[in-house]
């Protein structure tokens, strides 16, 4: 059995218009709720997180690449998880709805919210590893940022960097070579 491990944001798909910094702070359902409270309003608290994500507009956009690299990753018998934190106050289900085109593909979803930690900490690549009683160690983990490459050394296990803009020798560009590096 293989398993790769991939990140989403950055690495699968990009959120057109979605801002660089998110604060690692609370859930969707805290940082509303305090916001309403001032206002002593009766608004429920999910009709509020669902107006406020549509209101941004942001648009998922998988990279071209990335459903034939998947394809061609399950014709050669590969588990693809995914391991991913959700942008700050996003819940689950919305991310889950934006990136419906990629479920298919993925034996296995853990995002920040499904794990109980945001990356660095491994405890989503050690939910993946258990799900399919495949070592750790031997989990492949694909990303594009420094706290994905944390987390797979936190883990001890292989880490692809994917750089799309800035190249450099130890990273691919795109995810075309990384069946090149997979073989």
């Amino acid at each position: 059995m293989k398993v790769v491990v991939f990140d989403l944001g950055g690495t699968l798909m990009q959120y057109a218009g979605m801002p660089h910094s998110w604060e690692d702070l609370y859930s969707a359902e805290y940082i509303f709720t305090k916001i309403l409270e001032p206002w002593h309003m009766d608004i429920p608290v999910q009709s509020c997180i669902e107006t406020f994500w549509s209101g941004l507009q942001l648009k998922a956009e998988i990279y071209p690449e990335t459903i034939n690299v998947l394809q061609k990753l399950k014709e050669k018998d590969y588990k693809i998880a995914t391991l991913t934190d959700l942008p700050n106050a996003m819940p689950d289900d919305i991310f889950r709805r934006d990136i419906s085109k990629l479920l298919g593909y993925f034996d296995y979803y853990v995002s920040s919210s499904v794990a109980g930690y945001r990356k660095p900490n491994c405890k989503g690549l050690q939910m993946i590893s258990e799900k399919f009683a495949f070592p750790i160690t031997k989990l492949i983990f694909i990303g594009d940022e420094e706290k994905d490459r944390r987390t797979a050394m936190n883990a001890n296990c292989k880490f692809i960097w994917i750089q799309r803009t800035e190249k450099n020798k130890e990273s691919i560009d795109n995810l075309n070579q990384l069946l090149q590096v997979l073989e």
